[in-house]
């Protein structure tokens, strides 16, 4: 055992469900030891964070906490930054460690990303909360309509998918404007990359 982290002599087929969301962090901290998937898992109210070795599916290492309700995941440079639901934290895990460092309280978090200008997390009261990574406190609040159903950070926004009206909102990271696109469809989830931003309807 490394801090936190408990390293175990099990293997994970590949393909195999692990019960939780996953998240790839090849773009930030890939190739310097860093947490490149990462798994949830919920057992009698606990918190179980698994490292994953994505090229052979080996489980590498896993951090449990009593924390109720995990509901998501982002991963950063150095951190994993879990969401607890209905248990209204977020829980900082340093990857190399897999020591808790920080609980941010945020009422209802529902889903989150990250960027260089912070953490962001949507919760489901219809805030949109930046963690200031640097300090582990909330830094600045916007408030947006609809009920989110997932986020994603790029293009200078954070792009969060309405799960009732169908609408898709953008945060200007710096000035902290508001805008909307309307869909009309639910949206399940939202991501940007290749130039573009993503969404799937219900």
């Amino acid at each position: 055992m490394l801090n936190g982290w408990s390293w175990p002599n099990s293997n994970l087929e590949r393909g195999a469900s692990f019960g939780g969301r996953s998240s790839d962090s090849g773009v930030r901290g890939g190739g310097r030891g860093f947490i490149r998937r990462v798994g949830l898992g919920e057992q009698r109210g606990r918190l179980d964070v698994t490292r994953i070795d994505p090229e052979t599916g080996k489980v590498q290492a896993t951090i449990k906490e009593q924390v109720d309700g995990p509901k998501g995941l982002t991963v950063t440079a150095d951190a994993v930054w879990v969401l607890s639901y209905p248990d209204s934290w977020v829980t900082r895990i340093e990857s190399l460690t897999g020591t808790v460092t920080a609980t941010v309280p945020i009422a209802e978090p529902w889903a989150s990303g990250a960027g260089s200008s912070g953490v962001w997390v949507a919760s489901r009261s219809g805030q949109v909360w930046r963690i200031d990574p640097t300090r582990n406190q909330l830094a600045s609040s916007v408030t947006i309509p609809g009920v989110a159903a997932g986020l994603a950070v790029g293009n200078r926004r954070v792009w969060v998918a309405d799960r009732a009206s169908g609408q898709l909102t953008s945060v200007d990271t710096r000035s902290h404007r508001v805008s909307t696109v309307k869909i009309r469809r639910p949206l399940a989830d939202v991501a940007v990359g290749g130039g573009s931003v993503w969404v799937t309807v219900r």
